[in-house]
C-alpha cells in the first residue's frame, strides 16, 4: 500500500473520535505560554508527515523544534479554543488558496490525487458522516460501497472516478441533498434516472460531462419517484434527448437553476420545456447545439433571464415557432440572424432590443410578428408590406418614428391585428381615398399621430371588435358612418381627445366575434365578453341615451364631457354593468331608480353634476358596491341607516362631499369594516363625531408604502391574453377618488390600494374630538377643520403613525398642543390655525407660522415671533402650567420695554405720520399716482403686516385684561 494510502488511513484514525462525537476529558494542560496541543496528538501528526511526500510544502510548519512544538499553530491544524484538542485538519490540494471553512473534520479530501480507493475503507465505516468531498482525486479502481453512510448529505465525486457501471450504490443514501458526479463516465449506467429519482431530499444535482446514456420514453414510467424538490440541475456537456426534458419538468415549482451549456440536443423539442417554471432564475444555453438543428421546429425560451444580443437562430432552418419574449435581450439584431424561411410565429416582445427593425422580407411564411415593448427606433422597414401571410403585427411601446404609408400595408390582405400604440413619433400618413385589402379585428393606435379627423379608411373595416384611438389629438365630430364600424365592438376607447358634438347611437346587441383569435381558451369564453366604452375627457354633448340601444355594457366611462339632461331609465337593462363613471358633466334631475337593477355594480361615480333629491334609495340592495361617489351635487336629506346594512360590507369609498346632506352622522357607518375613504365634508351635518369610527378596522392597517405627496389615478385593468401569447391590457380609466387638500381638489392615489382618509370638514359638528379616533393607526389623512369642535387635541395623537395630513383649523379647540405630535414622522401638512390653543409650540416642530396662526395664547419666538409669559403669579394665565408649556420670566423680560406708554406713543406717532403723508398725497397729483402704484404692488405684504399687528395687539390686550 503506497504512502498516500497510509497517510489517509492515519488521518482518518486520528480524527474518528471527533467524527463519531466521542470526547475525552482534558488532562492537566502544560504551560499555555509554551505549548497548547497534547503530546500524543502532536506525535500522531508528525507520524502522518513521515508517511507522505509533501510536494507542495503544505506541512513545512510541522516539526519537532522547540519553536514549532505547538501543533495548534501548524498550517491546516485547528484546535478547540477551550479543550485544546485537535478538532479539524484542512489538507486540500494546491488548487485551493488559503484555509478551508469546513465545519466538519476530515470531510474535505479533495485534490490530493489518491489513486487507490481502498484507502476509503476507513471513511465508509463512519456512519455519522454527513459531508464527503473526494473531488479531483481520480481513483483508478471503483470506490467502495457507500451504503453505510445513510446520514450523508453532501457527496462530491467530481473528477474522482473514471467511470461507474451503475448507480445502485446510491440506493441507501436517503439523506443526500447535494450530489456531484461531474466528469464521471455514466455511459453504461442505464439506471441512473431511476436511482437518482429515489433521492427524495435531493436539491442539487451536477451531471456535467457524464456521457449520459439515451433513455427511451417508455423508461419514464409513472413509478419513477418525482417527489424530490430539485432546485439546481446541471446537465451541461452531455447529449440530451426529450426524455430528460420531460423528467426535469416534474420539478417546475422548485427549480431555479438549469445549465444545459455545451450540450447536444438529440432531437426536436416538441413543447416549451420551461413553460411552468415560475421559480427559474438562471438558464444557461450557451454553446448548445442541436444534432438535428435542421429538424427543430418549435423553440420557446420566453420568460427567463436571457441577456445579451439576440443569438444567430438561422442554423435552425426548420423553425416554425420562435418565442424569446419577456427576457433581457439588448443590442441590435444582426442581419441574417432571423433568416428562417419556414417561420410562422416570431415573438421578441418585452426585451430591450435597440436599433432599426431588420429586413423581414425573407420571412415569407410569417403570420404573427410581435416586437412590442422594446426600444426599436428609426423608420419602420417597408419590407413588412411584403409579408402576404401576416395576420398579426404588434409594435407597441417602441420609439418608432417617421411615417407609416400605404407601402407598409399594401400586401397585407390577411391582417387582423394591428397595434402601433405608444409610438408617439409615429405618423400615420394614409390617403383618405385608400381602401385597404384587409379586414381588421383589432386596431390600437393610442398616442400615434393620426391627424385631427377620423381616418376615412376606417369606414371600410366592418369586423373590428377592439378599437383604441385614445390620446391621438382628434378634433372632430363622430362621423355618421361610425356606428356601422362599431357594431361588433367589445372595446371602444376614444378618450382624451377633443371630440365634440352629439354621439350617435351605438347598436351593439351581440358579440359575434372570433374569441379564440384573441383569448386563450383557459382564461375566457365568449359568454364572458361584454362591452367596454371609454369616451372620457372630450367635449361630447347631449344626452346619454345613445347607450340605450345596447344592453351588454360592462364598463361605461363618459366622465369629463359636456353631457346634460336627465338620466334615462334604460340602465335597468344593463345587467352586466360593473363600472359606471358619469362624473364632471352637467347631468341633472334625480338619480335614476333604474340603478336598482344593477346588481353587479361595483363602482359608481356621479360626482360633479347637478343631481337633486335624496340619497338614491335604488342602491339599497346592492351587494357588490365598493365605491359610491356622489360628491359635488345638490343632494339633500339624511344619510339613510341602510347604507351600512349587511349588503354593503364591501364598501371601500363613500364620498358625499359638497352636497346639502344634514342631520347627524349615522352610527351605522361604523359597521363598514372595509371603508378606507370617508368624505362627508362641505355638508350640513351636526352633532358629535361618532366614537365608534374606531370600528373601521381597515384604517388600522398602515398603507403598503409610506405616504407621500404624490397623487394618483386609478385604473381598472381587463387583461386579455391573446392566443398568440401576447399580454394585452385593456386600460380602462376609472376616475380617481377626488380629495380635498389645502383647499384644492386633487385626485389622490395609490398604485395598489386606496388610502385611509377621513374628511368631515366644513360642517357644524360639535363636541370633542373622540380619543377613540387615534385607534385608526393606518390613517393617512384626517381633516376635521371648519366645525365647532371643542376640548383639547387628543393626547394619543402620536398613535397615528401613518398620518401625512392633519387639519384641525377653524374650530374652538383649547389647551396645549401635545408634544407627542412631533413623533408623527410622516406628517407633511399640519394646520392648527384659528383655534384657542395655548402654551408653547412643540420645540422640534418643523412647520411654519401658518400652521399655528390665529391662536392668541400660543407663544414661541422662533415661529410666531412672540415671547411667552413669565412664571410670576401677576401675569400667569390660568391656561398655563409648569410642565414645559408655561411661558418663562426670561421670555417676558425680552419684551419688558413694551409698556402701556409705548403703545400710546405708537398710536400718536401713527396719527401724525398718517395725516402728514396723506396731506402730501392729496396736494401732489404725480406723487399721488406713484404712491398708489406702489400700494398696488406691495398690497399683499401690507395686508399680511396688518394681520400680524392685529394679532400682536390682540395678545397684548389679552395680557393686560
Amino acid at each position: 500500500m503506497n504512502k498516500e494510502t497510509n497517510f489517509l488511513k492515519l488521518l482518518v484514525l486520528s480524527s474518528i473520535q471527533i467524527l463519531l462525537g466521542l470526547t475525552h476529558c482534558s488532562p492537566k494542560l502544560q504551560n499555555s505560554t509554551e505549548i497548547r496541543c497534547f503530546e500524543r496528538e502532536r506525535q500522531a501528526l508528525l507520524d502522518m508527515k513521515d508517511e507522505i511526500v509533501d510536494e507542495y510544502g503544505r506541512l513545512s510548519s510541522w516539526g519537532v523544534e522547540d519553536s514549532r512544538r505547538d501543533c495548534c499553530k501548524w498550517r491546516g491544524v485547528h484546535c478547540h479554543a477551550r479543550t485544546n484538542h485537535v478538532t479539524r485538519l484542512d489538507l486540500r490540494g494546491p488548487l485551493d488558496d488559503g484555509l478551508s471553512t469546513s465545519t466538519a473534520p476530515l470531510r474535505d479530501l479533495s485534490r490530493n490525487h489518491f489513486q487507490d480507493s481502498s484507502a476509503l475503507d476507513v471513511v465508509v465505516s463512519m456512519r455519522g458522516l454527513r459531508y464527503l468531498n473526494l473531488s479531483g482525486n481520480t481513483f483508478h479502481a471503483p470506490i467502495p460501497h457507500l451504503g453505510n453512510l445513510s446520514k450523508l448529505q453532501h457527496l462530491d465525486l467530481n473528477h474522482a472516478l473514471r467511470h461507474s457501471k451503475n448507480l445502485d450504490w446510491l440506493s441507501h443514501l436517503h439523506s443526500l441533498e447535494t450530489l456531484d458526479l461531474s466528469s464521471v463516465n455514466l455511459s453504461t449506467a442505464t439506471n441512473w434516472l431511476q436511482a437518482i429519482s429515489k433521492l427524495t431530499y435531493l436539491r442539487e444535482l451536477h451531471l456535467s460531462g457524464c456521457e449520459l446514456p439515451y433513455i427511451l420514453p417508455s423508461a419514464l414510467r409513472p413509478s419513477i419517484n418525482t417527489t424530490m424538490q430539485l432546485a439546481i440541475l446541471d446537465l451541461s456537456r452531455n447529449q440530451l434527448n426529450p426524455s430528460y426534458i420531460r423528467w426535469w419538468s416534474n420539478f417546475s415549482n422548485d427549480i431555479i437553476y438549469i445549465d444545459l451549456s455545451e450540450s447536444i440536443v438529440m432531437g426536436p423539442i416538441d413543447d416549451h420545456p420551461f413553460r411552468n417554471m415560475g421559480s427559474l432564475r438562471y438558464l444557461d444555453l450557451s454553446y448548445m447545439k442541436a444534432k438535428s438543428e435542421n429538424k427543430l421546429q418549435y423553440l420557446d425560451l420566453s420568460d427567463n433571464y436571457l441577456s445579451g444580443s439576440l443569438p444567430d437562430f438561422s442554423r435552425f432552418s426548420s423553425l416554425t415557432v420562435l418565442k424569446v419574449q419577456v427576457n433581457k435581450l439588448n443590442g441590435t439584431i444582426s442581419e441574417g440572424f432571423l433568416k428562417l424561411p419556414r417561420l410562422v410565429w416570431l415573438n421578441l416582445g418585452d426585451n430591450q432590443i435597440t436599433g432599426s427593425i431588420p429586413d423581414v422580407s425573407f420571412l415569407t411564411s410569417l403570420k404573427k410578428l410581435y416586437l412590442y415593448n422594446n426600444m426599436f427606433n428609426g423608420t419602420l422597414t417597408q419590407s413588412v408590406g411584403h409579408l402576404s401571410k401576416l395576420e398579426s403585427l404588434s409594435l407597441y411601446s417602441n420609439n418608432l418614428e417617421d411615417m407609416i404609408t400605404e407601402a407598409h400595408l399594401f400586401n397585407l390582405s390577411r391582417l387582423k391585428v394591428l397595434d402601433l400604440s405608444y409610438n408617439k413619433f409615429l405618423n400615420l400618413k394614409l390617403s383618405p381615398s385608400w381602401e385597404p385589402t384587409f379586414q381588421l379585428q383589432y386596431l390600437a393606435l393610442p398616442q400615434c399621430k393620426l391627424g385631427p379627423r377620423f381616418p376615412m379608411w376606417l369606414r371600410t373595416q366592418k369586423k373590428i371588435s377592439f378599437l383604441d384611438m385614445s390620446h391621438s389629438n382628434k378634433t372632430d365630430t363622430v362621423p355618421s358612418w361610425f356606428p356601422e364600424v362599431a357594431r361588433n365592438l367589445f372595446y371602444l376607447n376614444l378618450s382624451t381627445n377633443q371630440i365634440y358634438g352629439v354621439f350617435p347611437n351605438l347598436s351593439i346587441h351581440s358579440l359575434k366575434i372570433d374569441v379564440s383569435f384573441y383569448l386563450s381558451p383557459c382564461m375566457f369564453s365568449s359568454s364572458m365578453i361584454t362591452a367596454i366604452i371609454d369616451l372620457s375627457r372630450n367635449r361630447i354633448s347631449g344626452s346619454v341615451t345613445f347607450l340605450c340601444t345596447s344592453t351588454i355594457w360592462n364598463t361605461i366611462d363618459l366622465s369629463n364631457n359636456l353631457l346634460f339632461d336627465r338620466l334615462p331609465n334604460c340602465f335597468s337593462n344593463f345587467k352586466s354593468l360593473r363600472y359606471l363613471n358619469l362624473a364632471s358633466n352637467n347631468l341633472s334631475g334625480k338619480i335614476s331608480g333604474s340603478f336598482g337593477s344593477l346588481q353587479v355594480l361595483q363602482w359608481l361615480h356621479l360626482r360633479n353634476n347637478s343631481f337633486t333629491g335624496g340619497f338614491p334609495a335604488s342602491l339599497r340592495n346592492h351587494t357588490m358596491l365598493e365605491i359610491i361617489d356622489l360628491g359635488e351635487n345638490r343632494l339633500t336629506g339624511n344619510i339613510p341607516d341602510w347604507i351600512a346594512n349587511s349588503t354593503h360590507v364591501k364598501l371601500v369609498v363613500l364620498r358625499l362631499r359638497k352636497n346639502f346632506f344634514n342631520g347627524s352622522i349615522p352610527l351605522n357607518l361604523c359597521n363598514l369594516p372595509q371603508l378606507q375613504v370617508l368624505d362627508l365634508s362641505s355638508n350640513q351635518f351636526s352633532g358629535a363625531i361618532p366614537k365608534c369610527l374606531q370600528n373601521l378596522t381597515t384604517m388600522t392597517t398602515p398603507p403598503a408604502s409610506p405616504p407621500n405627496a404624490s397623487f394618483f389615478k386609478t385604473y381598472f385593468g381587463v387583461y386579455i391574453r391573446h392566443g398568440f401569447g401576447v399580454n394585452v391590457m385593456i386600460k380602462k380609466y376609472v376616475d380617481g377618488i377626488h380629495l380635498m387638500l389645502k383647499g384644492n381638489e386633487v385626485e389622490y392615489t395609490s398604485s395598489k390600494v386606496f388610502i385611509n382618509y377621513i374628511n368631515l370638514s366644513n360642517n357644524s359638528l360639535s363636541g370633542e374630538i373622540p380619543d377613540e379616533i387615534t385607534n385608526l393607526t393606518g390613517l393617512v389623512i384626517l381633516d376635521l377643520s371648519r366645525n365647532n369642535l371643542s376640548g383639547s387635541i387628543p393626547q394619543n395623537i402620536s398613535r397615528l403613525k401613518s398620518l401625512d395630513f392633519l387639519d384641525l383649523s377653524w374650530n374652538q379647540l383649547s389647551g396645549a398642543i401635545p408634544n407627542t405630535i412631533s413623533e408623527l414622522s410622516f406628517l407633511g401638512v399640519l394646520n392648527l390655525s384659528f383655534n384657542n390653543l395655548s402654551g408653547k409650540i412643540p420645540t422640534d416642530s418643523h412647520f411654519d407660522y401658518s400652521a399655528y396662526i390665529g391662536n392668541a395664547l400660543l407663544c414661541e419666538r422662533p415661529i410666531l415671533n412672540t415671547s411667552c409669559l413669565g412664571d410670576d403669579e401677576t401675569h400667569r394665565d390660568s391656561n398655563f402650567n409648569d410642565d414645559g408649556n408655561a411661558c418663562t420670566n426670561a421670555d417676558l423680560e425680552e419684551d419688558s420695554f413694551i409698556t402701556q406708554g409705548f403703545y400710546i406713543s405708537t398710536v400718536l406717532g401713527f396719527v401724525i405720520g398718517f395725516w402728514g403723508t396723506l396731506g402730501t398725497i392729496i396736494l401732489n397729483m404725480s406723487f399721488r399716482y406713484a404712491f398708489f402704484q406702489m400700494i398696488s404692488e406691495v398690497g399683499g405684504y401690507i395686508y399680511l403686516t396688518i394681520v400680524l399687528n392685529k394679532l400682536r395687539l390682540q395678545r397684548y390686550f389679552t395680557r393686560i385684561m
